[in-house]
């Protein structure tokens, strides 16, 4: 049997702040194979980020307490020293961030910042590569886009920058989390496109970050549905989108606009807020927005409910099956 590229198992993420703790991820398990894209949706501030910097240990999670099982490329991260997840970091994982403006230094050319990620090859050949890689990500005259700041570059080619950058140590993982923030839905799909098909062509591996359960839905082999800091549904992505069995995951695929909707059509959303990772309720996270809710949702921790094989459920009142609690 193949083992994953990416396993985590029992992941917990801790943050200590003064006499207050913070648990923004709790429990969590998930696993990405070679050349495959995986999702991770749920609302801000459901842990989705956080679990991916951990991944690396990139900041705020290099401050935090982490325990749990990762494994990547059968390096065991939990325990692997700073020399090794330096290593790894670019090589082995690399990321594609949402804030561009932010991840990108303005102060610097594009092209030495992507030839910073190239400290092996002489000047000349970083230069060579910067450029090859300006042009695969479909930037054009690729020669004055390394030599442009990254305020002359649109939000679209900040990301293309972006993906450049990742690509430049040749990972076997990509981490890309909200990549079309801010972009127009013209923009969102030609990035997308262009990860699939360098993904596809370099057998990537993709973990995709995202609040758009649709997008997800589209792009990925399989979905973690998030919410509390914790996966209350997964499987393959046809399953979570034809049957979704959680309250949340139903709130979410109602909650997007469809072209067959009658003008004027009211959205749906989902009343209430994400609560506070200092603040979870000692049951169900979901069931103070949950109108399935009852009373053992709100004290009771969450039984595990096996669709099929590859299509779980943590809920006490599972939508659109009979199904068991383990």
């Amino acid at each position: 049997m193949t083992l994953p590229l990416l396993s985590i198992a029992n992941l917990n993420i801790h943050f200590h702040r003064g006499h207050s703790v913070m648990h923004p991820v709790r429990g969590l398990s998930l696993h990405v194979n070679a050349g495959e894209c995986v999702a991770i949706v749920g609302e801000s501030g459901c842990g989705k980020s956080l679990t991916a910097l951990s991944i690396a240990r990139l900041p705020p999670t290099d401050h935090a307490s982490v325990s749990g099982e990762l494994i990547l490329d059968n390096t065991n991260l939990s325990t692997a020293s700073p020399q090794t997840l330096n290593k790894l970091r670019g090589s082995t994982v690399a990321y594609v961030f949402q804030d561009t403006s932010g991840a990108l230094n303005p102060v610097m050319r594009v092209g030495d910042q992507i030839a910073e990620c190239l400290p092996h090859l002489a000047k000349a050949a970083r230069h060579e590569r910067v450029v090859e890689l300006l042009t695969r990500v479909g930037l054009p005259a690729p020669h004055r886009q390394a030599r442009a700041y990254p305020c002359q570059m649109s939000g679209g080619m900040q990301q293309r920058a972006m993906l450049a950058m990742a690509l430049a140590g040749s990972p076997k993982l990509l981490v890309a989390d909200e990549p079309t923030t801010a972009l127009d839905v013209v923009t969102q799909r030609l990035v997308l496109d262009l990860i699939a098909t360098i993904a596809t062509a370099d057998q990537l591996a993709v973990l995709l970050i995202t609040h758009n359960l649709a997008l997800a839905a589209e792009r990925a082999r399989r979905i973690y549905v998030m919410y509390g800091g914790q996966v209350v549904e997964t499987g393959p992505s046809a399953a979570i989108i034809t049957t979704p069995h959680h309250p949340y995951t139903h709130g979410l695929l109602a909650a997007v606009p469809r072209l067959t909707d009658p003008p004027r059509h009211r959205l749906r959303d989902i009343p209430g807020v994400v609560p506070g990772a200092d603040n979870w309720p000692p049951g169900c996270p979901f069931a103070p927005r949950c109108p399935l809710a009852t009373a053992k949702c709100h004290t009771t921790p969450l039984p595990t409910h096996h669709i099929s094989t590859t299509h779980t459920c943590s809920c006490w009142h599972p939508l659109n099956h009979e199904v068991t609690p383990k």
